[in-house]
């Protein structure tokens, strides 16, 4: 067969084939399914050199209704990739096959074609930083479906330095000292000399200048990096309950309704020199009658707080000690971060689920700036969206802590 004939059959069977395959591949949108992505826990923790994994759930909704699981190691689909966006300060170990990591600015992505876990080292502290998880479309946007998780690091422990902390500003300390007192000792040589005064000074200066840093790492906190635990700055203690939260969407009131736990923190006699305050809130209805579906208190105090750990746990305490109630998830610690007022950065929540007449109450508690108070809310969190009931109720406190704690309600 001449060369030319060849040339044109093998494009005929080409066009054949791609036009064949071609509404396959151009299938409408409405002919795809849908992903969805679940992530479980929302929250995860590690030390600094510590690995997390991320062991999200694909589910593919087909046109027809039905809905399938994929299982870990299949395919995502046809031209769809699954795609880890990781906040900085963090790095993707043992990426496996099929998968491919990108770096864009300060972020960092892992798309796989096939469902896999992916584990996470934290380089450095972070506070809450999110990262999410997406099914994707080949050089689309997010084609559906999509979730998103919190990593923190180092772990949220109670108020108190880690070891690695600690030995690591004492070093940078006993470094920075160890140079003061050889330019010390070095100006004290050059002052009994005929040297230029301009060189004793200095190195007098120099000494000066290291001891002050060196002194403070010492004693107080380290120059660079994150520690472990969190402290409030002295303040003037404010504590107030406004008459509405979230624009006006839940209304105080002054008295609870029969159907509502008294639940309140009493005094920590010895430990503390506070005023107490409280408050009753519910989702603004045109025609209340009843008692609320759900319902939002906050209770607290104000004043001279000796120790923000102790009184966070004094507050759950008591709370669970109340007649007829029983803890039914045991406390725990969320770090998140605060972008509100004057008071930006970390936050430590203690917060717990307990059940009282059959109701359960979650609960979530902060102490800090002269200002303890403990939130507490009916049937899970009242208004975040989270999927973890508890971390949904620590981002309600950390808001609600701005309308009575910051200022941003009053």
């Amino acid at each position: 067969m001449p060369a030319h004939r060849r040339a044109l059959g093998v494009g005929a069977a080409a066009a054949l084939l791609l036009g064949g395959a071609g509404p396959a591949a151009a299938r409408p949108a409405a002919d795809r399914p849908a992903y969805e992505v679940e992530v479980a826990p929302d929250y995860l923790t590690a030390d600094v050199g510590g690995t997390v994994t991320i062991r999200p759930q694909i589910y593919a909704s087909r046109p027809d209704g039905s809905q399938e699981h994929l299982a870990e190691g299949e395919p995502v689909g046809r031209r769809m990739t699954l795609e880890y966006a990781l906040p900085g300060n963090t790095t993707p170990v043992g990426v496996g096959k099929g998968c491919r990591k990108l770096v864009t600015g300060w972020a960092r992505h892992v798309t796989c074609t096939s469902v896999r876990p992916l584990t996470v080292r934290i380089d450095r502290a972070l506070v809450a930083e999110e990262t999410t998880v997406t099914v994707r479309r080949a050089g689309w946007a997010a084609d559906s479906g999509g979730d998103r998780l919190l990593l923190t690091a180092p772990v949220p422990q109670e108020e108190g330095e880690s070891r690695g902390s600690r030995e690591g500003r004492q070093k940078a300390g006993a470094v920075l000292l160890g140079v003061a007192g050889g330019f010390a000792l070095l100006a004290l040589f050059l002052g009994r000399t005929r040297t230029r005064r301009a060189v004793w000074v200095s190195c007098a200066v120099v000494g000066l200048l290291c001891a002050g840093p060196g002194v403070w790492s010492m004693t107080r906190e380290p120059l660079i990096g994150a520690k472990s635990y969190v402290r409030y700055r002295s303040g003037p203690p404010v504590l107030k309950i406004p008459d509405t939260l979230w624009d006006d969407g839940w209304i105080r009131s002054e008295s609870r309704p029969d159907g509502v736990p008294r639940i309140t923190t009493a005094p920590d006699r010895g430990h503390e020199d506070v005023t107490e305050v409280s408050g009753f809130f519910a989702p603004y209805v045109d025609e209340p009658t009843g008692t609320p579906g759900q319902w939002l208190t906050v209770d607290g105090a104000y004043g001279r707080i000796e120790d923000p750990r102790r009184a966070r746990d004094h507050m759950l305490r008591t709370a669970a000690g109340a007649p007829g109630a029983t803890v039914a998830e045991k406390p725990r610690l969320f770090l998140l971060k605060s972008e509100e007022g004057i008071a930006k950065g970390p936050v430590l929540f203690k917060c717990q689920v307990i059940v009282v007449r059959e109701q359960h109450v979650h609960q979530c508690a902060w102490a800090d700036r002269g200002v303890r108070a403990l939130l507490s809310t009916s049937g899970g969190p009242a208004f975040s969206d989270s999927g973890d009931p508890l971390l949904g109720t620590a981002h309600d406190a950390l808001s609600v802590r701005e309308y009575v704690q910051l200022g941003g309600g009053f």
